[in-house]
């Protein structure tokens, strides 16, 4: 291989991976805004905004070198504590003893499967 080819190679390998990564922070910034709508929800069928705490504390992380996006809720944020409650439901006892039967209320989840619907269209 020759250094010129090389170097052309090396050249498109970064300009496609910086690709990749842009379309990676847009996949994750459309799940980040879908979640939020999600937990904003105001409905009979969800529980009824009181702070905006967990609407506030979904966010994302895109490691760029690798590759790799996150999205979740933010580590130390009051709303880590009941946001699975939120997302999956709970039934049982807490730790001080009150008794609960919380259907779930899907923010999450859902937001993921609507953009990877459309996955594809990222790529084009």
């Amino acid at each position: 291989m020759t250094s010129e080819y090389k170097s052309y190679a090396d050249r498109e390998k970064k300009r496609l991976k910086d690709k990749i990564a842009g379309q990676l922070t847009d996949i994750c910034i459309d799940i980040v805004k879908q979640a939020q709508e999600n937990a904003n929800q105001a409905s009979p069928k969800h529980p009824q905004v009181q702070t905006g705490t967990l609407r506030r504390s979904i966010t994302m992380d895109v490691d760029k070198d690798k590759l790799e996006g996150k999205v979740g809720i933010m580590q130390g944020a009051e709303a880590l504590i009941y946001a699975p409650r939120i997302e999956f439901g709970f039934t049982g006892t807490d730790s001080k003893g009150r008794h609960f039967n919380q259907p779930p209320y899907p923010f999450l989840f859902p937001a993921v499967e609507v953009v990877t619907k459309k996955a594809k269209s990222y790529f084009k």
